[in-house]
């Protein structure tokens, strides 16, 4: 989707979110993780994350749990 025809009452689930947040995070780092980035590679604006998330600590708090979640799973 190119940005003009984002959707700010398009629907994506959180863990599609956290999914694509962990990769951002385990390829760029923390520092490299923004809602507005991620809403523009799910094809949706901001609010809509900002709904779900309420804030960058927060998604950072759910990539963690993300991480964990995989290496318990690995073991």
């Amino acid at each position: 989707m190119n940005p003009s025809s984002e959707d700010s009452s398009a629907e994506v689930s959180r863990d599609s979110v956290v999914d694509q947040a962990w990769s951002i995070a385990a390829s760029e780092g923390i520092e490299g993780l923004t809602l507005t980035r991620i809403a523009a590679l799910l094809g949706v604006q901001a609010p809509t994350l900002y709904n779900d998330l309420g804030n960058k600590s927060e998604l950072v708090k759910a990539v963690n749990d993300l991480t964990i979640r995989r290496m318990f799973t690995a073991l």
